[in-house]
């Protein structure tokens, strides 16, 4: 009786986890900016770029921020020439 306690408990589990785990990507696959695959998921910089030339633009914030991790070409030109890296000197001292 115990061991068909056990094996009903965890198939209720497992059947919680299957539907939470499925739910879970239902909703990441709808979510709006979740449809495609962006520059600024893969690659950290275009991701901070685009940040921070969107934040410098918040009214048109979300539009700037999806179309620069799209590639846009134009909002991506923009984005870079205002947010440069700065260089890595590695170590040198300047004077």
């Amino acid at each position: 009786m115990l061991h068909q306690c056990i094996q009903v408990t965890l198939v209720l589990l497992v059947a919680v986890l299957v539907s939470t785990t499925l739910t879970s990507a239902d909703n990441t696959r709808s979510s709006p900016g979740r449809l495609h695959v962006t520059e600024c998921d893969t690659i950290a910089r275009v991701s901070h770029v685009c940040y921070q030339c969107s934040r410098r633009h918040e009214t048109e914030f979300n539009y700037i921020y999806f179309n620069c991790c799209m590639g846009d070409a134009t909002i991506r030109e923009y984005c870079d020439a205002i947010y440069t890296e700065a260089p890595k000197r590695g170590g040198l001292h300047v004077r």
